[in-house]
């Protein structure tokens, strides 16, 4: 599995989202910490605002980090992660964007891994799922100025290709 993990993925920071849903990034000039979308259309909101995602309820943006990511080693060590429903595409889409971030522009308003950590302690947020070391919040919007790369994933096609909309 571990060849088998697209190595475009293992620099720098992604966030992963719809076709539909980055054409709304491109008219609103940013991914949006709160996008004008009905709860219906996210990831993992059936249980209501008490048990959506950690990064969610902390009113950020999900951002990943693959960077020396081994697939078999986390998913033994983390079984309930969930970060096989975004790679390569997010099982609920026919085509992923995945976008490639700056992360020093945005890096004073990013939480890693030991504050979100911290914050689930302090918060008492244990409901809250979320996926350990990979996965980053983005407590600001993020212009799309700061975007690097980006990347279509079709999964009929299985490969990465650019994509500028």
């Amino acid at each position: 599995m571990t060849q088998n993990f697209p190595n475009l993925l293992k620099r720098n920071l992604w966030h992963v989202t719809s076709r539909d849903r980055f054409l709304s990034m491109q008219s609103s000039g940013a991914i949006l910490r709160c996008p004008p979308i009905a709860d219906s259309e996210r990831w993992a909101t059936s249980q209501g605002r008490e048990h959506w995602p950690l990064v969610r309820y902390l009113g950020g943006i999900s951002l990943f980090n693959f960077n020396d990511f081994d697939p078999e080693l986390y998913t033994q060590t983390y079984p309930m992660s969930s970060w096989r429903s975004f790679v390569p595409s997010c099982h609920r889409f026919t085509e992923s964007i995945w976008i490639e971030i700056d992360k020093e522009a945005i890096i004073d308003s990013l939480l890693f891994e030991k504050d979100l950590k911290q914050r689930v302690a302090e918060r008492n947020l244990w409901c809250h799922n979320r996926m350990p070391l990979i996965e980053i919040a983005c407590l600001c919007d993020i212009d799309i100025d700061n975007f690097l790369n980006v990347f279509l994933h079709d999964t009929q096609v299985l490969d990465f290709v650019p994509y500028d909309g």
